[in-house]
This record gives C-alpha cells, structure tokens and sequence, in this order.
C-alpha cells in the first residue's frame, strides 16, 4: 500500500510541473492535444491505472491506516485535489473529448487484473453490450494519440467528480465540486 501510494504520489507530482509550466493563453490558442507534452503523454497512461486503483481502495485510502500513514495519505489527497483543479483549469472540460469507444492500450493490458476491477471501474473495459473493443478491433482503425491523452485528463476528472459525488467524506477534493 504504501509503494503504491509513493508512487501515485511521485508521477501526481511530475503532472503537477507539467500543467503548471503549461501556459493559459497557449492552451487557449492551439488544439488542446498540442498542450499535452511528452512527459504528459507518458504518465498519463499510468495516472488513469492508479485513479482506477483508488477507486478501488477508496475505503482504505479515505480512511485512517495507521498513524504512520497519515502525512503520506494526506500528500496523496491534496496532490490529487491540486491536479484536479490545474487540469479544470488548464483543460477545460466541456473542450475535453468524449470518452472513446474503444479500450486504451493500458485498459488492454489490464483486462480481468483484479487490483483495478470494481464496479466503478467497470466502464473502462466494459460497456452495455460486454466487453469494449480495442482500437484495432474498431472498423476504421484510426486513432488519434491526442484525443487519447485527452480522454485521459478527462477521465481523471471523472474520478475526482466521482469521488465527490459519493460523498466521500473527509476527503480533501471534496472542494473540487467546481470541476463540472
């Protein structure tokens, strides 16, 4: 738990840089995958797989493990309620893309790894007709690298809007409420 904790907290720390070296106007003035940067582009595949996994350790994560826990849950949480609030603001999500259709690439190397697999995560590999498909499964086979950081962002917003919803209590991004 702790591995997992420093780690989610280390690359929520190298996201936070990115998005505050990222600039406002710029973002306002290019397509918005063009603001997400190689670093980006390479922890924000495993920042969604962690945000499944909090998911699925809200009920440890929000509540007390022990006393020698406590300074690092509460760096998680506020890391994450900080990145949160950079990428509402940098990525507004009304520009953000709809989820996509199809599986990413992590989502595929993760099908049935019991670690990420709750009920709220089961949109990532499933929707109302079974299984999603892959991108290479999907009848035009075009995919777009920047609407899939995109979808990304987005859906760590979603986690966090999630999070809220469900009242989880005592929780810092409770104060994230402005996201949507």
């Amino acid at each position: 738990m702790r591995l997992n904790i420093r780690t989610f907290l280390a690359l929520l720390l190298v996201l936070e840089d990115e998005l505050k070296a990222c600039e406002t106007g710029r973002v306002n003035q290019q397509p918005l995958a063009g603001c997400v940067n190689l670093t980006m582009q390479r922890v924000l595949p495993v920042l969604r797989l962690y945000s499944s996994w909090l998911f699925k350790n809200i009920s440890v994560l929000a509540n007390d493990i022990d006393p020698s826990f406590a300074p690092l849950q509460a760096e998680l949480w506020s890391a994450f309620a900080r990145n949160l609030s950079l990428i509402n603001a940098k990525f507004a999500p009304d520009r953000l893309p709809s989820p996509l259709v199809y599986m990413l690439d992590e989502d595929e190397d993760t099908i049935g790894f019991k670690a990420l697999h709750c009920d709220e995560n089961q949109y990532v590999w499933y929707n109302e007709r079974g299984l999603r498909p892959k991108w290479h499964e999907m009848p035009t086979q075009q995919r777009n690298i920047g609407t899939e950081m995109l979808s990304r962002l987005r859906d760590l917003l979603t986690v966090g809007v999630a999070l809220v919803v469900d009242n989880v209590s005592h929780v810092p991004i409770l104060s994230m409420h402005s996201i949507y």
